[in-house]
């Protein structure tokens, strides 16, 4: 197995299954729609709808009246699987059926706009980490936390960072982070840690 992201490629003469960012998977599709060599493309979480996920369904719709062998399935847990199918020329469907866990849901607000004429504002962001170390404080449990982008979530960190009691962990985890950051960040809580440690607030946007 194989990956390939922005600025980073690992692959082989033996490599069957390759990993991509949709923003990479976008671009092949562009300099070739017919994808030479490739039998099968899979994408993931497909219910986080984004211009580049629409584009790559759209794309390889098309690209399956050009390859006829050419497999396509998409997954997701929340994914509205027969409007999918249905892009995808009548695709079959597979439902794996899984264990239900209790949700319980709670709205907060933010009191300033989210956004401006720069992007996501700093009282928003504000405003998520106060939420976030609260919840921790009631709840006592780990967390993971979505911000737009990877800057926002440095930014979230080093709020959080200041927020939270001695021995929570707040851990980072994007794109432009070193792999061994990156690692720690998807490793979990160490032995003999307590819970209630952050790990990780998480950028939504592909590396």
């Amino acid at each position: 197995m194989g990956f390939t992201v922005r600025g980073q490629r690992q692959v082989g003469a033996d490599t069957r299954l390759e990993m991509l960012t949709p923003g990479v998977l976008l671009r092949r599709l562009l300099a070739d729609p017919e994808l030479p060599g490739i039998a099968a493309v899979v994408l993931d979480e497909v219910h986080e709808r984004s211009l580049e996920t629409d584009l790559l369904l759209g794309m390889l719709a098309e690209a399956r009246q050009l390859r006829e062998d050419l497999l396509v399935g998409a997954m997701s847990a929340t994914l509205d699987a027969a409007a999918v199918a249905e892009v995808l020329d009548g695709a079959g469907i597979v439902e794996v059926p899984s264990a239900l866990h209790p949700l319980t849901i709670s709205h907060a607000p933010s009191p300033a706009p989210r956004l401006d004429a720069r992007g996501i504002t700093r009282e928003y962001l504000d405003h998520l980490a106060r939420t976030a170390a609260r919840a921790q404080r009631e709840q006592g449990t780990d967390a993971l936390v979505f911000v737009p982008g990877a800057r926002e979530v440095d930014e979230v960190v080093a709020r959080l960072q200041g927020l939270v009691g001695d021995g929570v962990e707040v851990l980072a985890l994007h794109g432009r982070l070193p792999a061994a950051q990156q690692d720690r960040a998807t490793g979990g809580r160490r032995p003999g840690s307590r819970p209630g440690s952050w790990s990780p607030p998480r950028s939504r946007r592909a590396p």
